[in-house]
């Protein structure tokens, strides 16, 4: 029994694929084919001057602003965390602060005093995912804020030390525990 039956394009897909992509991979993704056959094609055709398809270097060598498929890892939903389909189970909370603020479901500044100065470094703003009800597992939406490393340490004390030094409630007085 012989394998998959071979991907056959034509001058004019091919011609299209690079027209509308911004590098060869990408116009090979356009076509459903490996990079390597997208080539053969490419190299086989001939424009009006009598040049290859195929240039050497490609529209983009360095595929900058593209990006790139992730079919090896199993992507997670953060609309799927959101719902609470993930509560009971520990999450990477940098991973979680930085989806929540690519994907513009969180604003990028502090809940309690709207600080959102970025750090010169990597123009990220210094933030500390916080849970309402303190239930480090519960990922709803409702349940979830961002707090600067200051209101973070006045409402949830020493978060880097083994215990809890300080809580405040929310009329700002801090009590010693």
């Amino acid at each position: 029994m012989p394998g998959r039956p071979a991907k056959s394009f034509s001058k004019l897909q091919i011609q299209d694929a690079i027209n509308n992509s911004r590098s060869y991979l990408e116009a090979a993704r356009h076509l459903n084919a490996s990079y390597n056959t997208f080539k053969k094609y490419a190299q086989l055709y001939v424009d009006e001057e009598g040049n290859s398809l195929w240039k050497q270097g490609g529209l983009n060598p360095s595929a900058k602003g593209i990006p790139k498929l992730q079919t090896h890892q199993k992507q997670k939903s953060i609309l799927n965390i959101l719902e609470g389909n993930k509560n009971g189970q520990r999450l990477n909370l940098t991973r979680l602060l930085n989806s929540l603020i690519r994907e513009a479901i969180l604003p990028e500044h502090c809940d309690k005093c709207n600080m959102d100065e970025k750090r010169i470094t990597d123009l990220k703003a210094p933030l500390k995912i916080s849970f309402l009800d303190g239930d480090r597992t519960n990922y709803k939406r409702e349940n979830l804020r961002l707090l600067c490393l200051n209101c973070s340490f006045l409402t949830e004390g020493n978060i880097v030390g083994r215990r809890k030094k300080y809580f405040t409630d929310d009329s700002g007085e801090i009590y010693e525990i």
